[in-house]
C-alpha cells in the first residue's frame, strides 16, 4: 500500500499547549500572508475584467456588473468548491496544521493550495520536515535508519486511520480572513500588475482570429501554444489598458 505523508513536520521537545501557544502568536503574520497573496489575485482579475472591457465589446452587450461585486461571487463560489472537495488553485489561501502528540515530541501535518510565505514561519516556531513516502526512493539527504524509523512513528502515530482522529486541528487562516482583502482598497491597487502583464493577459484572449483553429490531425500541440504566445506578443503592444482602476 502506498503512503505518501509529503506534508509531514516534527516539533521537538514540545507539549500540545506549548504549540498551541506560539500557532497563535504567527496567525496575524499569517493572515497577513494570505491576504497580500489573495490580493494579488483580486488585483490581476479585477484589472483583467477592466482593461478587457475598453479593449472587447460583446454584441449583444452582457450585463455589466462592477468587479467588486463579481469578484464576491467568485470568492462565494471558490469557498463552496473547497467545502465540497474540490481544490481552488488560485483562491485557497487557507492554512491549517495538525498536531500529534508522540512522546516528548509533536508531529505536525500541515494543509494548504497556495504558500505566500507560511512554510517558513512555521519553520520559525519550531516546524521540522519529517515526511515520508514509500512511492519513491528514499532522498540521498536521509539515511536508510532515519527513513525507517520515519515510517515506524508515522504508521504507529496514524494507525490507519484519519490525521484529524488522533490529532488536534487548529486552523490558523481560513476563508474568512483572507476574503477581509477584498475590502482593502489599497492593498489591491498596491498590488495592480505592471502595464506589460496587463496587455499580455488581454492579448491572450484577443488571438482568436489571428491564428487558425486548432486541430489535433494537423498541429503539434507544443507548437501550437508557442503559435498562439507570438501571436499575444504581437497584439499586446495594441491592448489599451483601462485608466480607472478604483471602480
Amino acid at each position: 500500500m502506498s503512503t505518501r505523508i509529503n506534508h509531514g513536520r516534527i516539533i521537538r521537545n514540545c507539549t500540545l499547549s506549548e504549540m498551541l501557544e506560539r500557532l497563535k502568536t504567527i496567525r496575524p503574520r499569517c493572515v497577513e500572508l494570505a491576504q497580500n497573496g489573495i490580493a494579488k489575485e483580486i488585483a490581476k482579475k479585477r484589472t483583467f475584467w477592466l482593461d478587457m472591457d475598453v479593449n472587447y465589446l460583446p454584441y449583444p452587450r452582457q450585463k455589466y456588473e462592477p468587479p467588486f461585486w463579481r469578484l464576491i461571487d467568485v470568492l462565494k463560489n471558490a469557498k463552496t468548491k473547497t467545502a465540497g472537495g474540490e481544490r481552488s488553485v488560485d483562491w485557497d489561501f487557507t492554512l491549517s496544521v495538525c498536531l500529534i502528540p508522540r512522546g516528548d515530541d509533536l508531529l505536525a501535518l500541515h494543509y494548504l493550495e497556495n504558500n505566500p510565505g507560511f512554510l517558513e514561519v512555521l519553520k520559525g516556531i519550531g516546524f521540522e520536515d519529517f515526511h515520508y513516502q514509500n512511492s519513491t526512493d528514499r532522498p540521498d539527504s536521509i539515511s536508510e535508519h532515519e527513513w525507517e524509523e520515519r515510517a515506524a512513528i508515522w504508521a504507529s502515530a496514524l494507525d490507519k486511520d484519519v490525521p484529524a482522529s488522533v490529532g488536534l486541528t487548529y486552523e490558523i487562516v481560513r476563508w474568512d480572513d483572507t476574503q477581509d482583502a477584498l475590502w482593502n482598497q489599497d492593498l489591491i491597487l498596491a498590488n495592480t500588475p505592471d502595464d506589460q502583464s496587463r496587455r499580455q493577459a488581454v492579448a491572450q484572449c484577443l488571438i482568436g482570429p489571428d491564428i487558425e483553429r486548432y486541430d489535433e490531425g494537423k498541429h503539434h500541440l507544443f507548437e501550437y501554444v508557442q503559435l498562439a504566445k507570438e501571436a499575444a506578443k504581437r497584439r499586446a503592444p495594441h491592448v489599451f489598458l483601462a485608466e480607472n482602476l478604483t471602480e
